[in-house]
């Protein structure tokens, strides 16, 4: 058997609350680095509490198509790259509560110029005590 190495890895990132990050940490879903204490690194993975991004929105229908087309451009540089309908933007991005947001940024007159997204993974935890639902951000 050959094995061939693999097309691309997933990235995982993870930009949460200190209350998220002290939950994960607590019931053994996170581990803390070794020679860190839990607050040394929480200071480490801090983010603001918001973002002051001029022209950041969240994606609505109408800007489907100018994601498409960044999106589209951006992965001409890959040899291996899906080719997205509008449709299966639509799908795949716009916003939906507790299972993917994303987020562009618009220029002065309205053009996207950039945007960013993520999906959400619910994970129940065995073993505990009571029910425990976690629920991690993963980007896209």
């Amino acid at each position: 058997m050959i094995r061939r190495p693999p097309r691309s890895t997933p990235l995982y990132s993870s930009a949460a609350s200190d209350v998220y990050k002290r939950q994960v940490h607590g019931i053994g879903f996170s581990e803390v680095p070794e020679g860190c204490t839990l607050d040394k690194a929480i200071e480490l993975t801090k983010v603001p509490e918001s973002a002051n991004i001029p022209g950041m929105r969240e994606m609505t229908k109408e800007d489907v198509p100018q994601v498409r087309a960044l999106l589209s451009e951006y992965l001409k540089k890959f040899t291996l790259h899906p080719i997205y309908t509008e449709e299966g933007i639509a799908h795949l991005l716009l916003p939906r509560k507790d299972i993917v947001y994303t987020y562009v940024i618009a220029d002065a007159e309205g053009r996207v110029t950039d945007f960013v997204s993520y999906h959400i993974v619910p994970y129940s935890v065995l073993k505990q005590e009571a029910e425990c639902l976690v629920t991690v951000p993963y980007k896209q």
